[in-house]
This record gives structure tokens, sequence and C-alpha cells, in this order.
């Protein structure tokens, strides 16, 4: 025999893995084609967890719905806004936007946003408005499960500024705000 070093418990244990007796008849014939599973991808950094359906918005005013208000009756508890999405957010007037439907993916390893915004792909598919966001925010105003993380971590969307640069802009769930 070609391969004497194999035992007849590991020919049987190849026979199973192809699908048993008949699948190997059937690769022994020409009918079936083994394909080498593909390897995971080691330097994967994204895993899809969902979709959120978004709707469209005619206008969305960024100042009138991100504002910090912790009370009962706001629509998101919003505890702080950082300088910098107050300076380049804040002043956003959306107009047009249409209704769509959000990837959300689970961050598999630390990673900056370059290796992060090259595995999603093409900006068109990946990049969002704020008014996606603030769709998002108020399916889960209080911190209520759904698809944003509400642990601490970021939820992190990549949206485009009043100059037209296209900046991470998290938002965190705390217990309260």
């Amino acid at each position: 025999m070609k391969y004497g070093n194999l035992t007849l418990g590991q020919i049987e244990a190849g026979i199973n893995k192809i699908g048993g007796e008949d699948a190997f008849m059937r690769l022994l014939a020409g009918e079936l084609n083994v394909v080498p599973a593909k390897p995971a991808d080691p330097k994967k950094l994204l895993e899809l967890v969902t979709t959120a359906s978004v709707a469209a918005c005619e206008k969305f005013v960024a100042k009138e719905h991100f504002k910090v208000d912790t009370g009962r009756k706001a629509k998101v508890k919003i505890a702080f806004l950082w300088d910098n999405f107050q300076k380049h957010f804040l002043p956003k007037v959306e107009e047009g936007v249409l209704a769509g439907e959000l990837k959300v993916h689970k961050l598999l390893q630390s990673s900056l946003d370059a290796p992060i915004m090259t595995e999603l792909g093409n900006p068109r598919s990946y990049s969002t408005t704020l008014a996606d966001m603030w769709a998002m925010l108020q399916m889960q105003p209080s911190g209520e499960k759904g698809a944003l993380l509400v642990n601490g971590y970021a939820n992190i969307f990549y949206i485009h500024d009043t100059e037209g640069n296209l900046w991470a802009v998290s938002a965190y769930w705390y217990s309260d705000c």
C-alpha cells in the first residue's frame, strides 16, 4: 500500500469526514470534489451581529436633538457631549436622509479606526448620518437591550462632519445615561 503509515482507523476517519462510504464512492467516481476549508482569517476584526432598520428623515437638525439631558422626559438620556462633537456636529443639518439598514458589528480585537474601515470596505457602505445615529439611540433611550451596547463599551458610528470629514463618533451607555 502506498500510504503504509496510515492505520485503518485513520482511513475510516477520513472517509467519515467526507460524508461516509457513499460519498467516498462518489469521490472515486469523480462525482464529488473535496474542497479544502478556507482557513479562518486571523486578522479579522469584525463580526456582523445584526442589522437595524432606520427610517427616512426629511430634515435633521443636530442641535435640536443632541443636548445634555438626563431627565425623565428626555428622548435620549445624554450626560455629556465632547467639545469635538459640539464643534463638528452640532451645527450640522442633514436633509433628505434615506431609510436604510445599518449593519451592527462586534469588534473582535482592539484596533485603530483605519484597519476597521479597511475591513468594512467602501465608505459608502459604512458611513452613516447623525439622523441614523439618533434613530439608533432612540431605540434604546434609557439603555434598554437592543442592537447597541449598553455595558459601557463604545458604539462607534462613522459620520461626516459639517466640513465633509469622516469621524469616528462614539456613544457609550452607562447605568443611567
